[in-house]
């Protein structure tokens, strides 16, 4: 009997822990602050929210909503296959975004990536080859917002028949004020540290000029000017 009691509460303690397993569910997104008009983040690994794409996304109505100002999304581009996302920015942000198309060793790695507008149809800046992550992977940096609103992301895939399977698409915004070049700091022994914002402002005086930055920390875009 005391065995038999035993093993009854044994078992009872497996399928309570069993049961927390099974209602534990991963945050993926940031919520909304109903105090304000801004986004908080939830408390995720490493700072960044781990989102899904969720088709079909392929249309300004059905675009994916990204609610955090750092996420990772990871996604998939069938043949003839166009993924869009909107994302909430306000007056002074400035956007920075990229894919990850390296792991997608089975198929295309080339993305294409575009950012519109609050219309949803006028481009502000498109990109192809220029990512970090993969030779073909697509990367937008520091975009400026001036006007606040929802903005629109688009991928696709360099050919209409390709497939990409899969990439991540990394996002992150900086709200903090933007800092001045410091030259000089075209040698590894002058580069520049980045401030906490990640937002440095600068120009290249010739085709031969070149601007190092250096950071203490590791975070998904190399920033180059």
């Amino acid at each position: 009997m005391r065995f038999r009691i035993g093993f009854i509460g044994l078992m009872l303690v497996v399928l309570g822990l069993t049961g927390s397993l099974r209602a534990f569910k991963p945050v993926q997104a940031a919520l909304s602050n109903p105090n304000t008009s801004r986004i908080v983040q939830t408390h995720v690994p490493q700072g960044a929210a781990r989102i899904n794409e969720q088709e079909s996304n392929n249309t300004l109505a059905t675009a994916n909503p990204i609610m955090a100002s750092r996420a990772i999304i990871r996604g998939i581009i069938w043949s003839g296959d166009v993924d869009m996302y909107r994302i909430e920015l306000a007056a002074g942000d400035r956007l920075n975004v990229a894919t990850m198309t390296s792991a997608a060793t089975h198929s295309s790695t080339d993305t294409v990536l575009s950012l519109y507008a609050l219309d949803g149809t006028s481009l502000i800046e498109l990109d192809d080859d220029d990512g970090t992550f993969g030779s073909l992977s697509s990367v937008i940096s520091s975009v400026p917002v001036t006007i606040t609103g929802t903005y629109y992301i688009r991928i696709n895939a360099f050919l209409a028949t390709a497939q990409v399977r899969y990439y991540d698409l990394y996002v992150r915004i900086f709200s903090e004020a933007t800092t001045a070049e410091q030259e000089p700091n075209d040698v590894v022994g002058t580069a520049q540290v980045l401030p906490a914002s990640g937002a440095v402002e600068g120009s290249l005086s010739a085709t031969t000029d070149v601007d190092l930055f250096k950071c203490w920390r590791y975070d998904f875009y190399e920033y180059r000017l």
